[in-house]
């Protein structure tokens, strides 16, 4: 328990450090859709559940944020944005596709280790709600992971296809935009909604005013070496989610 215990305060510090700002008006706005999306989370589900999702999408977001930082780029850290998810915010372009795919894959990479130390937890302990939080972190970062723009998975696909073909990528990018006002025409959800506009927002900005047509492309080595990355995180997930499923259906004690 000791450990577990250090592991939360690590985790702690780490989401704390990597979401402060040098500028202390952007701390502001961070602690209050901190707060707030804590806050509607709560009133949805449980506080319980809001403090997984919270936890489980500030971690992601850290690693996006960690890597900008080892890229060379400056950052403004991490957003929460209720029943979307978080956003970590750059303040700088990438240097290269190298980069940007560096940056893009330790989002999941970090969500994916917290997966695997939750679900070794659950093992350890047998807490059934450690069992829930490996199940539900794996699905967070498994629909992140998911091939459409402005999802993780979208943006290393696009970087791939740009490296090859910058026409095929746009085409990728466009196919993105209606995948999602599709979903919304089915659900009439504003989340999809939403994700279409911030895919609309992407595809227009290559497209129109190719802000990436400068960037250094992936070579032949770093496609392989990205694919490869992609694969083994959606396996490992999967296995996670596969291993959980059972302890996932106690969901709903949760809710309440």
């Amino acid at each position: 328990m000791k450990f577990l215990k250090k592991c939360g305060a690590f985790v702690c510090r780490t989401l704390l450090g990597l979401i402060q700002s040098t500028n202390s008006n952007l701390n502001y706005i961070k602690i209050g859709a901190l707060v707030g999306t804590f806050g509607l989370y709560s009133l949805v589900f449980s506080w319980k559940f809001a403090l997984l999702l919270m936890i489980s999408i500030g971690w992601h977001e850290s690693g996006h944020v960690w890597a900008m930082r080892r890229v060379g780029m400056t950052t403004s850290g991490f957003y929460f944005i209720p029943f979307v998810g978080g956003v970590a915010v750059g303040n700088s372009n990438y240097g290269t596709l190298r980069d940007k795919v560096i940056v893009v894959l330790m989002g999941p990479v970090w969500g994916m280790t917290l997966a695997l130390l939750t679900w070794f937890a659950y093992l350890v302990t047998d807490n059934t709600f450690l069992g829930v939080a490996a199940y539900w972190q794996s699905i967070l970062n498994l629909f992140n992971l998911l091939p459409a723009n402005p999802l993780d998975g979208g943006q290393l696909f696009r970087s791939i296809l740009t490296s090859i073909n910058k026409k095929v990528a746009d085409a990728f990018a466009f196919l993105s935009v209606l995948a999602f006002l599709t979903l919304f025409s089915f659900f009439k959800s504003p989340i999809y909604l939403l994700v279409a506009y911030f895919a609309g927002k992407d595809f227009w900005a290559h497209y129109k005013y190719s802000i990436e047509a400068e960037t250094t492309p992936l070579s032949r080595n770093e496609i392989v070496i990205t694919a490869t990355l992609y694969g083994i995180l959606c396996s490992t997930l999967l296995l996670i989610l596969y291993a959980t499923t059972a302890i996932g259906a106690n969901l709903a004690i949760y809710l309440k």
